[in-house]
């Protein structure tokens, strides 16, 4: 079974980016750490000169990460430093009758001018 972050990174990397997963499983605490606390994946791409930290989901738990991601000091950082963040949601969907396919949500994380 792929997960989300491996969806993502293949998704990033289609569209031309560069991308890596930055998160770091922990044998000993039995969890994944990420990047600064909220990021999966760091994705560049001198074209388009941007680069991007994004928190892979599923589409449920998409609005959740986004609030949390708002509420970290590390997280306003990164954007005043010039980069963006997104949270990928993804799910399974299609028409009645049909194969279901992976979807993509992709949900801007702002932050309020102050």
């Amino acid at each position: 079974m792929t997960g989300p972050v491996a969806r993502s990174l293949q998704w990033y990397r289609k569209h031309g980016y560069f991308a890596y997963s930055v998160s770091k499983w922990v044998p000993q605490a039995r969890k994944t750490i990420d990047f600064a606390g909220w990021a999966d994946i760091i994705a560049y791409s001198p074209g388009l000169h941007m680069i991007e930290a994004c928190q892979a989901t599923t589409t449920d738990h998409q609005a959740a990460r986004v609030d949390k991601i708002v509420s970290l000091d590390s997280a306003q950082a990164w954007v005043k430093a010039g980069g963006q963040i997104v949270v990928h949601g993804w799910k399974k969907g299609g028409k009645r009758g049909e194969r279901k396919l992976w979807m993509l949500t992709v949900t801007p994380v702002a932050f309020e001018a102050g």
